[in-house]
């Protein structure tokens, strides 16, 4: 479905306007929509990323990505140049993303521990081409794990954690996206952390329970 991107690069008619201003004007239109063609097509994987680690979904997330896509080429002349054209992309695809999920109705994300040097171990540990057994039935253990308690999490500490951890997303990068502060993103980081290692601890200790 994202190669339909493709399609959308094209050179607009020329301006029967008179004034050069709106000549102007439709010539940084093109060059925007162009900029934004170029964009989705070479980080595609990054924007199918943010949102299949909202929606739990590759069809949904390849869907939002690409209705992302045409709400962004219909509205690029509103576009004031405020943030880079991928900031501003990114904010629609997650806000169309947390759309799609509360449509529907579901409450699954991804998160990576607690500790950046865990995360960024943790993500390349994914994208390895040859692994022992032991290995990866640990990891598909901790990532049951992780999903299943994340779903406990408010559903703005759930969005913000895995822009910040699972997509590399800076605090100011949250902030922009979510419309918040700084230290508000950091609060909700914080909460959401300490309610998903309370969860986890929690299940944990009802495991044993359940074994004695």
């Amino acid at each position: 479905m994202l190669t339909q991107v493709e399609t959308h690069r094209v050179s607009l008619p020329p301006s029967p306007l008179c004034s050069f201003q709106d000549e102007d004007a439709d010539l940084t239109l093109q060059l925007r929509r162009n900029e934004l063609t170029d964009l989705v097509v070479k980080e595609k994987n990054h924007f199918l990323r943010i949102a299949f680690s909202i929606l739990r979904d590759r069809t949904e997330a390849e869907d939002v990505v690409h209705t992302a896509f045409c709400a962004a080429w219909m509205a690029m002349g509103r576009f004031r140049g405020d943030s880079s054209i991928k900031t501003w992309f990114t904010r629609i695809v997650a806000n169309r993303a947390i759309l799609a999920l509360r449509k529907l109705r579901r409450k699954t994300t991804v998160f990576l521990e607690d500790s950046p040097e865990y995360l960024h171990h943790f993500e390349q540990s994914f994208s390895a081409a040859v692994e022992d057994p032991e290995t990866i039935a640990a990891r598909q253990e901790a990532v049951w794990l992780v999903r299943k308690h994340m779903e406990n999490l408010p559903a703005e500490a759930r969005i913000m954690v895995t822009l910040h951890f699972f997509n590399d997303c800076s605090l100011q990068q949250v902030a922009e996206l979510r419309g918040k502060s700084r230290p508000s993103v950091k609060a909700h980081l914080h909460r959401g952390k300490a309610m998903l290692r309370k969860s986890i601890c929690k299940g944990r200790g009802r495991t044993m329970m359940t074994a004695r």
